[in-house]
């Protein structure tokens, strides 16, 4: 590591790696934010469709089971029927 710290008076080599260092410790933490607030809304975004999934799924079993039901009584309905017909 480079000590940033002039010993007595500033170089202009001294001042220059000091601005690239600070130009690019800058760079690096405005890319780390960025990418902070990107990874806080794809989380946010899955959690959403892994919720609306969730949600679709419980709702398609439902509707399956509301649908087995209305077969059942409609099978009862037919051999009843069925049974008038045949007497």
């Amino acid at each position: 590591m480079y000590s940033f710290t002039p010993a007595e008076s500033w170089t202009s080599e001294a001042f220059w790696f000091w601005f690239v260092a600070d130009r690019e410790t800058r760079a690096a933490l405005d890319a780390v934010e960025d990418a902070a607030v990107s990874l806080h809304q794809l989380a946010a975004d899955a959690d959403w469709q892994a919720q609306g999934v969730r949600a679709l799924h419980m709702l398609l079993v439902e509707l399956r089971a509301r649908a087995e039901a209305v077969i059942a009584e409609l099978r009862v309905r037919e051999w009843e029927i069925t049974r008038a017909g045949a007497s």
